[in-house]
């Protein structure tokens, strides 16, 4: 019951007050991190919005959580191959069917992107254009292997940026 008041965001007093209401001992609660959120504004909603700035078409306009769907149509890429692409370049993404998608559910139209990744390496709002440009690079120039071998440089260079175990390295 608790993890469903943190996780539907009740206020810590008001989770402690019952807690003293109903006789429970202190639990010692404290502020967790909601993927795609890291505290200070969606990132889920900047990388969102810097795709479509670079010309992409955002599933349902937008998120309200840590993932959404993009339409790669205006790209002229599959999701299959979007996927592929970025693959090869170090960027984890689905392919996922879009609304009214005619393509079959093993190729699809769109992609899906989540932010837990990269959020629970401390990449805030910041990175996230970075991120963008990534992506958008490597699906313009997919045909072109020196550039992937480039932007995978790259997207390798900012995992190691944010490292998650730094005692290993």
């Amino acid at each position: 019951m608790h993890d469903l008041m943190q996780r539907r965001g009740m206020n810590l007093d008001r989770m402690r007050d019952l807690d003293k209401a109903f006789g429970y001992p202190s639990r010692g609660y404290r502020k967790i991190h909601v993927a795609g959120t890291n505290g200070k504004g969606s990132v889920t909603t900047k990388i969102a919005s810097a795709l479509t700035q670079l010309g992409y078409r955002i599933v349902t306009g937008g998120t309200d959580n840590h993932l959404f769907m993009v339409d790669l149509r205006p790209k002229n890429i599959t999701g299959k191959e979007a996927t592929e692409v970025l693959d090869q370049v170090r960027i984890t993404v689905n392919k996922n069917l879009i609304p009214f998608d005619l393509q079959p559910p093993t190729v699809t139209s769109g992609i899906r992107i989540g932010t837990p990744a990269v959020t629970s390496r401390g990449m805030e709002e910041k990175e996230m254009d970075r991120i963008a440009q990534l992506i958008d690079q490597a699906i313009v120039n997919r045909h072109d292997q020196e550039k992937l071998a480039k932007i995978r440089l790259d997207v390798e260079q900012l995992a190691k940026e944010f490292m998650i175990y730094y005692e290993m390295h």
